[in-house]
């Protein structure tokens, strides 16, 4: 019995701490103006800052977005480099940086690269919270 009230307390400080997954990702792809690299995250409990490492052997577009916001005429928009306001963050016309984006609580977050040239570029990609 005492064992089992310890646990649910522990537990419900855990809780109360706000600690949230620990997010530790990293991916290589090979992208062109037709075939882009994407990713979702899967929602955080809270608003939470990602650290976004990318680079590239070729200028590419990389954008942080809701995920709720995609749609075809969007991925249009991005491939020209034309994104909308409501993108978290974004990089365009890059070889690589390193930056940071908020995103909010209890939404998928896509990211999304994509050749800024039409040529093929060899992307490496590393994100943490």
């Amino acid at each position: 019995m005492r064992c089992g009230m310890l646990t649910l307390v522990a537990m419900g400080l855990l809780g109360l701490s706000g600690c949230g997954a620990k997010l530790d990702f990293s991916s290589e792809a090979t992208v062109t103006a037709s075939q882009p690299w994407t990713n979702i995250i899967d929602p955080f409990k809270k608003e939470t800052t990602l650290n976004v490492e990318f680079t590239s052997d070729k200028p590419v577009h990389f954008y942080v977005l809701p995920e709720k916001l995609v749609t075809e005429q969007l991925e249009t928009q991005l491939q020209d480099g034309k994104p909308p306001a409501t993108v978290v963050n974004k990089q365009i016309k890059s070889t690589g940086t390193r930056f940071t984006a908020t995103v909010p609580a209890n939404e998928e977050i896509r990211l999304y690269a994509v050749s800024a040239t039409g040529e093929t570029a060899k992307l490496t990609v590393k994100v943490t919270n």
